[in-house]
């Protein structure tokens, strides 16, 4: 608030101080340069001398014109100009510098304003005097220059506040790094070796991290690869355990298929077992006609051999004189049979012949017998081979024999029809008609057992 208003006191002076310059032909002197004047004027203030003044009069000294010979002093340097704290107003008791109010002896201040006073034999230059101040109509200060403003009053305050706190932070500033910054060399060497030491414990315990995550990543790496190698193991007893039931159940569905040969090997397999029991029939019929048929062993001895052949092929010797039966094996002499006994109902006959030694075919029974859906074969014995073979499936199986479709000619009735095993279980057949008609393409065979009813004792 002060300094505000000491401000406008001073402006205030130096506004009353200025006086317009005189014009050239007034003091009587031409100055030609700002130098001259300023020495001029230097020594006119180093010379004068205060007087006090008459109230309400200004007097001045009449200055002489200086000599016409005299030669103007070198110019003096000019002395500096007072601040704007050093210029002072009178209401507030500073002091201008070059010119001091006087005290009179009654300790009251002059009226008028102090009067410098030239020196005798200085240059004449009009008198500067400070016009009178009547105290009545004194102007006032200015309101705002004489009071802050709330804002100007606020930022003074922030700027206070500021200067405060950087003040403060330097201060803490200068003194943590007097603290923390040796000057001496065994405090470098101190720093220095701390340093040093946290470095080296620092890479202890990142090592020691590092080491540890390490020794952690392996052992999780190794239960991993563990548990992988686990579930493998657990995988492939899985498929294997899969895969050995998934053949179980096949082999339980596909059994049935896989027990039947195929039709060439299972000829293949049955012509060594099924040659040597075999023959050819041939005769003639009631018309003299060639009559053919085919005959296998049901019984051997010492005496001779029995075979098994059809009736509807050798009826004609059914009466005397009849034509002579004759049979071949695989292309060997012919040998005479003799008629024995027949069945024309099953279209059954019974041939003996002198020839011993014969292995009879084995009959099925019981399980070994065929059922609906098993392959058979209906044996000729005639063929390149020595026998031939008419593969077919089993359609209907009863008591009076069965149907299949293996197809059956003129040189494979009386044959024997096997299994894949080479097991007889009929005897095939153009005539035998169980049902009591013709069954064409289809044909029954009559069941080997019921050779033993009419043709054959069986015994037990």
């Amino acid at each position: 608030m002060t300094d505000r208003a000491e401000h406008a006191e001073t402006r205030r002076l130096h506004r009353e101080l200025r006086s317009p310059l005189p014009a050239p032909g007034d003091s009587g002197i031409e100055v030609n340069h700002v130098d001259e004047l300023r020495q001029m004027w230097d020594g006119l203030v180093a010379d004068s001398s205060l007087v006090e003044p008459q109230v309400g009069t200004v007097a001045a000294a009449p200055l002489a014109p200086p000599a016409p010979s005299a030669a103007p002093a070198p110019p003096a340097p000019m002395p500096p100009l007072p601040s704007r704290r050093e210029v002072t107003g009178t209401s507030t008791g500073a002091s201008w510098p070059a010119v001091a109010p006087q005290v009179t002896s009654h300790g009251q201040a002059p009226a008028a304003d102090p009067v410098i006073i030239l020196p005798a034999g200085a240059p004449a230059w009009p008198p500067v005097t400070a016009p009178p101040v009547d105290p009545a109509v004194a102007p006032e200060p200015d309101a705002a220059e004489a009071e802050p403003s709330r804002r100007q009053h606020r930022k003074a305050k922030r700027l206070a506040k500021r200067l405060a706190k950087d003040e403060k932070r330097g201060t803490r500033l200068g003194l943590r790094r007097h603290r923390i910054l040796p000057r001496t060399v065994i405090g470098i060497s101190t720093v220095l070796l701390a340093a040093a030491i946290g470095a080296a414990f620092s890479g202890a315990l990142l090592y020691a991290y590092y080491d540890w995550r390490l020794s952690t990543n392996e052992d999780r790496v190794g239960v991993l690869a563990e548990s992988l190698q686990q579930r493998l193991t657990d995988a492939g007893a899985s498929i294997d355990e899969a895969q050995a039931q998934a053949l179980a159940e096949l082999a339980d569905r596909a059994g049935p298929l896989m027990d039947q040969k195929s039709d060439a090997v299972a000829m293949a397999d049955l012509t060594p077992v099924v040659l040597p029991s075999t023959f050819f029939v041939s005769t003639l019929d009631e018309n003299g006609q060639p009559s053919v048929g085919t005959a296998f062993v049901v019984a051997s001895d010492d005496a001779g051999s029995m075979l098994l052949t059809s009736y509807r092929a050798v009826s004609a010797s059914t009466t005397q004189p009849g034509p002579e039966i004759r049979l071949t094996n695989d292309g060997g002499d012919a040998v005479v049979a003799q008629l024995y006994s027949w069945d024309p109902e099953h279209d059954m006959a019974l041939l003996r012949i002198e020839q011993t030694g014969l292995t009879p075919l084995t009959w099925a029974t019981g399980d070994d017998a065929a059922v609906t859906g098993d392959r058979v074969y209906a044996a000729s014995g005639v063929g390149a081979a020595g026998v031939t073979f008419s593969p077919g499936t089993v359609l209907d199986q009863s008591a009076d024999g069965i149907q299949m479709t293996a197809p059956v000619g003129s040189s494979w009735q009386g044959g024997p029809v096997v299994t894949q095993d080479g097991k007889v279980i009929a005897v095939a057949s153009l005539a035998y008609q169980p049902l009591g008609f013709n069954p064409g393409q289809v044909p029954f065979a009559a069941p080997v057992n019921a050779a033993c009813e009419r043709v054959l004792d069986c015994g037990a």
